[in-house]
């Protein structure tokens, strides 16, 4: 499937690149800004492509950081990913598009919420590690967004372990989450979605290299503040848009 036109295509690059770049620097974060740029201008890429770019970035994050991992957090999330993956599969069958544009924009924000809160005084123990992967699989199978739960679960932990078990996390849950909405709920679109990812390719190549090279040169805090803030007024705009 070709783009709406030229123009979304480029702001759609440039999401999906600038996305990449803060994904590769704090282990999620791509589909904060292309989900609610993608809702705006190109439906279409909701939620598989952009499952589908989320998945192929956790999975690259995850193998250069893998030996940072938290094992316990890892394995609990995971286990709390199954009801939620159910969930999320559920209702993206019995909801309509304009309820999933509202649903979209209120998990962006709901993510941004959880991302934005920073440190809490949270142990990251089987409990609280398996609530966090539950909404990690609600929202990837929704929203495409994996990364939040996991992170806001660990924000006051060491960088590299934080970004190590986000993106393992994400790479499972979103492999899990791609394969129940391709077999469920959307399996007619699912040739003609996947077609659509070709056209993010080069942002997110330009992304991945231009995160690498800005790794020890950008304030993590601030990046990820700009993240929020763009996420914000961008998912702000589509909940509007589906309400009108």
């Amino acid at each position: 499937m070709t783009p709406p036109d030229v123009t979304a295509l480029v702001v759609v690059g440039v999401a999906v690149a600038a996305g990449t770049a803060v994904q590769v620097l704090l282990g999620f974060g791509v589909n904060l800004l292309l989900v609610p740029v993608a809702l705006l201008l190109w439906p279409g890429l909701v939620p598989v492509p952009a499952m589908v770019v989320n998945l192929l970035l956790s999975a690259g994050v995850a193998v250069r950081w893998r030996r940072h991992t938290d094992p316990v957090v890892t394995r609990w999330a995971l286990a709390g990913s199954v009801p939620g993956l159910a969930v999320g599969a559920w209702l993206l069958a019995v909801l309509d598009p304009a309820a999933l544009g509202v649903l979209g924009a209120l998990a962006i924000l709901g993510a941004v919420a959880m991302a934005a809160r920073g440190p809490v005084a949270v142990r990251a123990g089987p409990l609280a590690s398996a609530a966090a992967g539950s909404g990690s699989a609600v929202l990837g199978t929704t929203a495409a967004v994996t990364g939040p739960p996991i992170a806001l679960l660990l924000a006051g932990a060491d960088p590299r372990r934080a970004r190590a078990t986000v993106a393992v996390t994400g790479t499972v849950t979103a492999l899990v989450a791609l394969v129940v909405v391709l077999a469920g709920p959307l399996r007619g679109s699912a040739g003609e979605a996947l077609a659509d990812v070709a056209w993010l390719l080069p942002g997110i190549a330009a992304g991945w290299l231009g995160g690498h090279a800005l790794t020890h040169r950008v304030d993590a805090v601030l990046l990820r503040r700009g993240v929020l803030v763009v996420s914000s007024a961008s998912a702000v705009a589509v909940l509007v848009r589906s309400l009108v």
